[in-house]
């Protein structure tokens, strides 16, 4: 492929040269941003890279992290577009992709995250393409990190390794790192390196969450946008301890030694990435996401979260509740989740005993909004001045599955990028051109200003929430009613 190179660009790890995608418009692919995690550097923290002589052509996307393949229900559900496009797996996976206009200065940067579940994805979607946004006057970025074990095992062995006595959340360490390498360098590219936007959608949100709360992170973004993952209530992080009792079983299992954990090839590690949870190791995460919030970290900066309407389809509960045979189970199943409150759940959500299982949709819809109020509610007890944005995407992506699906995870990405894939051209209508325009916008004018661009669009104390129909968007407000309703269902969820 012919391609029209940009000049070199000189950065702290070497000069890097990228192709123009049309004219004023430069992209750079693949520029490695740490040095890479492989051999003795696998389980360290992401270090920073060291000076290349000569220059580096960066065209194409760099390596995926290690990881299984999707599982064939999921593949119903996220076609290509959705999908890592390289399958080139490797450890030297640290690099990221930069979407920039050319002759600009100044220029507000948005860094994204991919999500995945701590186990998969990377920067190589097709929807992530930062086209859009570049456009619209801003730097796009997006990067790859480890994943699974590579990015969070935790053992002894590596705690006494480290001068800092840490372990794990190696991932952390690479999404700063990125950071980093954007505050070291993107005014080359024509960005403020005060200026960024960290945007991260399900696992990405669940990082951006943790980085917007993280001591280590806190001078290096200057706002959130987080979508998909509402972890306000999800106290699923558990202590250095814990996470390096399972790592312990690992190197056991692995040799016994971190040098021979350290060679063994990294596809023999994948039936472990389960095992894949931060740590709560007082440098990089402080503690759960929701006690950090109620301390007031984070509370100087804008944060916008957000879900799809099905988001909760996803969750935990979901699938308990589909593994109940019956009424009977499902009760059992509410009593233990709910003991207070089990039968008024039943009566509100469950209107046919024989469908119980109707009654998913609606009760989960319930449990995220009440997670996001009280999201912005602790936000704003902690800190008065704190602002925070709460929205539902209720947009439905059309498709083949859509009536079953609905507005489901992940399906917001494509408009906020407002790249609407060919490879769903024969679905998608002037609405959606439409709703890829307006959040496009949305995101754009929020990684400028730190607010949203629609005046409908209200800051929230946990009393209000913006709602973002095919038709219409509104600000609406919650009742006291709704509120304590909410509360007495669901306690903290």
């Amino acid at each position: 492929m012919d391609l029209n190179y940009t000049p070199p660009v000189e950065t702290t790890g070497g000069k890097i040269r990228g192709y123009y995608q049309k004219d004023g418009l430069m992209v750079f692919k693949g520029v490695p941003y740490a040095e890479a995690p492989v051999g003795e550097k696998r389980w360290k923290p992401a270090e920073r890279l060291r000076y290349r002589e000569g220059v580096l052509d960066c065209v194409a996307f760099g390596h995926s992290a290690w990881q299984n393949p999707l599982d064939d229900y999921s593949k119903q559900i996220w076609t290509q577009e959705f999908l890592i496009d390289n399958r080139d797996y490797s450890e030297d996976c640290l690099t990221l992709n930069i979407w920039a206009p050319e002759g600009q200065t100044g220029m507000p940067v948005i860094l994204y995250f991919y999500g995945g579940g701590f186990v998969s994805g990377g920067s190589s979607c097709e929807i992530y393409d930062g086209t859009a946004c570049a456009e619209n006057g801003v730097i796009y970025i997006s990067f790859t990190h480890r994943e699974g074990v590579f990015g969070w095992c935790a053992n002894d062995d590596l705690r006494r390794e480290s001068d800092k006595g840490l372990a794990g959340n190696y991932m952390l360490s690479d999404a700063i790192a990125a950071l980093e390498w954007i505050r070291d360098n993107i005014e080359r590219f024509g960005g403020d390196p005060k200026n960024v936007t960290i945007w991260g959608q399900s696992a990405g949100a669940s990082e951006v969450n943790l980085l917007s709360v993280s001591p280590a992170a806190k001078d290096l973004f200057a706002r959130t946008l987080s979508m998909g993952y509402n972890s306000y209530y999800m106290k699923e992080w558990r202590t250095l301890d814990e996470i390096c009792a399972v790592g312990n079983r690992l190197e056991q299992e692995f040799g016994g030694s971190l040098q021979k954990m350290r060679e063994v090839p990294p596809q023999e590690y994948l039936p472990h990435f389960a095992d894949s949870i931060p740590a709560i190791d007082g440098y990089y995460v402080d503690g759960q996401f929701c006690d950090c919030v109620k301390k007031g970290y984070g509370a100087d900066k804008p944060f916008m979260m957000g879900v799809v309407a099905e988001d909760g389809q996803i969750m935990k509960i979901c699938r308990m509740i589909f593994a109940c045979a019956d009424i009977a189970e499902f009760r059992a199943l509410l009593k233990k989740l709910y003991p207070d409150s089990a039968e008024e759940i039943e009566k509100k959500y469950v209107a046919d005993e024989n469908n119980f299982k109707a009654a998913i949709r609606p009760m989960v819809r319930d449990i995220l909004l009440k997670g996001m109020l009280d999201f912005a509610k602790a936000r704003s007890s902690a800190a008065p001045d704190s602002v925070t944005y709460l929205y539902i995407f209720r947009h439905v992506m059309p498709g083949p599955l859509s009536e079953r699906f609905g507005a489901f995870h992940s399906f917001e990405v494509p408009y906020f990028t407002n790249h609407l894939s060919d490879l769903r051209r024969d679905y998608w209508t002037d609405a959606d051109r439409e709703m890829g325009v307006k959040m496009n916008a949305e995101l754009v004018h929020y990684a400028k200003t730190g607010k949203p661009l629609s005046g409908e669009f209200k800051p929230s104390d946990g009393g209000n929430i913006y709602l973002i129909d095919s038709d219409r968007q509104v600000n609406e407000i919650i009742t006291d009613d709704r509120i304590e309703e909410l509360t007495r269902l669901f306690g903290q969820s």
